[in-house]
């Protein structure tokens, strides 16, 4: 019996990023185990190459500036 996994893949500074489009073509097979690749997003600091990201993973992308980012911001998205 096959056993069937999903890799997920993020992207820092991801730009256009064709690379997550491609690990979404990808599969990965070893044994008895099957997977496929699934992006779950990327960040980038130019809204231009956001929109392509999004088009080209078909996953959402964030704009953000990432030296301009506190601390405070990480733990009050991060909160549940």
């Amino acid at each position: 019996m096959k056993e069937h996994n999903e890799i997920r893949h993020f992207h820092l500074f991801c730009g256009l990023d064709g690379g997550a489009a491609g690990f979404n073509h990808g599969h990965a097979r070893m044994g008895a185990m099957d997977a496929q690749f699934h992006c779950i997003g990327g960040v980038d600091s130019d809204p231009a190459a956001i929109a392509d990201f999004g088009r080209l993973s078909g996953t959402p992308g964030t704009v953000l500036d990432m030296p301009d980012l506190e601390v405070e911001h990480l733990e009050e998205s991060s909160a549940p």
